[in-house]
């Protein structure tokens, strides 16, 4: 898959039928799930449960407004998580093909 298949910025989701995603924090494209994360690659639903150790309870917002909020292809949460959002997209970027069997490696 693609970069922009990957990983969809805000900016692009929260405008057409993908805005979906806010009202359940995730959504299935072409039957594949995804998931709202922050900047960090914590999910919405982890940052929005009480019994999580994400949930924030100083603010109203699972998400700040303003932070990061991409829609990311779930089996690629755990890479978002390790490398970073930026260097994530860098390597999807150059191309690099992530295997999603190999314990988070990238070839």
């Amino acid at each position: 898959m693609k970069r922009n298949e990957l990983v969809i910025p805000k900016e692009i989701w929260k405008n057409n039928y993908m805005s979906i995603a806010r009202h359940y924090g995730g959504m299935k494209v072409k039957g594949r799930p995804y998931s709202i994360v922050n900047k960090n690659g914590i999910t919405v639903a982890e940052l929005s449960d009480p019994n999580s150790e994400h949930y924030n309870w100083n603010s109203k917002y699972a998400i700040e407004p303003g932070e990061t909020q991409d829609l990311v292809f779930d089996e690629l949460i755990p890479f978002y998580k390790k490398f970073g959002r930026e260097k994530l997209l860098e390597l999807l970027d150059e191309g690099k093909t992530i295997d999603l069997s190999n314990n988070m490696n990238y070839i």
